[in-house]
C-alpha cells in the first residue's frame, strides 16, 4: 500500500511519539525531510538515541532477523466464533509487513523495530489464556519499522548509497516531493542490499507520486517486486549469475559447491523471473551461503505478489496434508504458506510440487506433514 506522507504522518504522530527511537534533528518541515516522524529527519545530527552502526552484525546475521513464528503470533487473534465455531483470526498483512521488516531491515534496524513491536504487542488486550483477543495494530506495524530508520543519524550513514540516492534526490525533486540527500541515504543504510533496489525503482518510477517514504512503507516481502509496474521487473537472472554464487562459495567442500550450483539453477530456472532475481541477490549477498541457501530461496518466493491462479491447487495440498494432520491447517496456516511459495513458482514447478506433497506427507507421519510443502519446494 502506497500512502500520502503527510496523511500517514497525521496517523501515526500520537503513536511514533511514544515509541520512536529518535535520530533526532528537529527538521524545519517535515514533509521537506523525508522523515517518518514530524519534527525529526533521518541523518540528522547525532543524540543518545541514534543509532549510529545499523549494518553492526549483518555479516553473520540470518536472512530473517526476527524467531521463526514471531510474526506469525503478531498476525493471530482470537475472534468471536465464526460459522463453522472457529476463534482463530490471522491478519497477512500485519504477517508479511513484520516479515519485510525481519528480512528487510539491517539487523540493527529490525533489532529495535522489534523493541516497538513488543511493546505494541503487549498492549493488546487478552484473555484468561493469555491469547490476544484484538487485531494488531495496523499503523503501528507500519510506525515501527519507519521509524527504526528514522533512528539512523549522519554517522551511521554508509556512503556507498550516496549515488543511487542522487539518483532518487533527483527524481523526487522532479516529481515535486522534497528530499534530502542526507535522509535518503540514511533510509537506503537502514535497509538490507537486497531491498534497496526495490526501493530505488519504486522512488524512481518517473509516472508515479510516490515518494521515499511511501516505498519504504510498502516493501511488503510479497510485494518488494511483484507489484511495481511491469515494466521495472526483472528478466530472468543469467546462469552466469549462479557461476558468481558457486564461486564465492569458499572453504566449502567440492560437493557443497555442486550443491550449491544446482541450487542456484533450480532457483534460477523454476522461480518466476521476479522470484529468481530476489533469491539470487540474496545469494550474492549472504556472508554465509551455507546457511542461508534455503532461507534466500523463500526470501524469493516470498518476493512475489499473490497470484489467485494458484488457489485451486492449494486447496488440493491442504487437502493433501490434512489427510494425514487434520489439525495441520488450523487456522488456514497451510493454505496462507502455500498461495504465498507458489505464487513464485513456475507453473512445471507449481506441478512439480503438488505432485510432491502426498508422498512426503504420508512418510512424515502426521507428527511432521505440515511440513511436507516446505520440504517439496526445498526439493526442486
Amino acid at each position: 500500500m502506497n500512502v500520502n506522507h503527510s496523511q500517514f504522518v497525521k496517523l501515526t504522530f500520537a503513536i511514533a511519539a511514544a515509541t520512536a527511537a529518535c535520530s533526532a534533528t528537529p527538521a524545519a518541515d517535515d514533509a521537506a525531510s523525508g522523515s517518518a516522524v514530524a519534527g525529526f529527519e533521518p541523518g540528522g545530527k547525532c543524540t543518545t538515541n541514534s543509532i549510529t552502526d545499523p549494518g553492526k552484525g549483518s555479516g553473520s546475521a540470518p536472512q530473517s532477523s526476527f524467531s521463526e513464528g514471531y510474526c506469525f503470533d503478531l498476525a493471530r487473534w482470537q475472534g468471536a466464533p465464526d460459522e463453522e465455531g472457529v476463534t482463530d483470526r490471522f491478519d497477512p498483512f500485519i504477517h508479511n509487513q513484520c516479515f519485510a521488516w525481519s528480512t528487510q531491515l539491517q539487523p540493527r534496524i529490525a533489532a529495535a523495530a522489534k523493541v516497538c513491536l513488543d511493546d505494541a504487542n503487549q498492549r493488546r488486550k487478552r484473555d484468561v489464556t493469555g491469547e490476544a483477543t484484538e487485531p494488531f495494530d495496523g499503523l503501528q506495524m507500519y510506525a515501527c519499522g519507519i521509524n527504526a530508520l528514522a533512528s539512523i543519524c549522519e554517522d551511521g550513514i554508509d556512503g556507498r548509497v550516496k549515488s543511487t540516492c542522487q539518483e532518487i534526490v533527483a527524481a523526487q525533486n522532479n516529481k515535486g516531493n522534497t528530499l534530502t540527500l542526507n535522509a535518503c541515504m540514511a533510509n537506503l543504510t537502514g535497509l538490507r542490499p537486497t531491498a534497496r533496489p526495490f526501493v530505488k525503482a519504486c522512488a524512481t518510477d518517473p509516472e508515479q507520486p510516490f515518494e521515499l517514504f511511501s516505498c519504504l512503507e510498502s516493501i511488503r516481502v510479497e510485494s518488494i517486486r511483484g507489484c511495481l509496474p511491469g515494466r521495472l521487473e526483472p528478466s530472468r537472472p543469467e546462469a552466469s549469475e549462479c557461476e558468481k554464487v558457486t564461486t564465492k562459495a569458499t572453504g566449502t567442500t567440492e560437493a557443497f559447491k555442486r550443491f550449491i550450483a544446482s541450487q542456484c539453477e533450480s532457483y534460477r530456472t523454476k522461480f518466476a523471473p521476479i522470484a529468481a532475481s530476489a533469491a539470487l541477490a540474496c545469494l550474492t549477498n549472504s556472508k554465509d551461503i551455507r546457511r542461508n541457501v534455503y532461507e534466500c530461496g523463500r526470501v524469493g518466493l516470498n518476493a512475489v505478489c499473490l497470484d489467485s491462479a494458484v488457489d485451486a491447487r492449494c486447496n488440493q495440498i491442504v487437502g493433501d496434508i490434512t489427510s494425514v494432520d487434520p489439525k495441520a491447517n488450523n487456522g488456514g496456516r497451510i493454505t496462507r504458506q502455500c498461495r504465498s511459495l507458489l505464487s513464485g513458482l513456475e507453473e512445471s514447478a507449481r506441478t512439480e510440487v503438488s505432485t510432491c506433497v502426498p508422498a512426503k506427507a504420508r512418510l512424515f507421519g502426521a507428527e511432521s506433514a505440515k511440513f511436507a510443502l516446505y520440504s517439496c519446494i526445498e526439493g526442486l
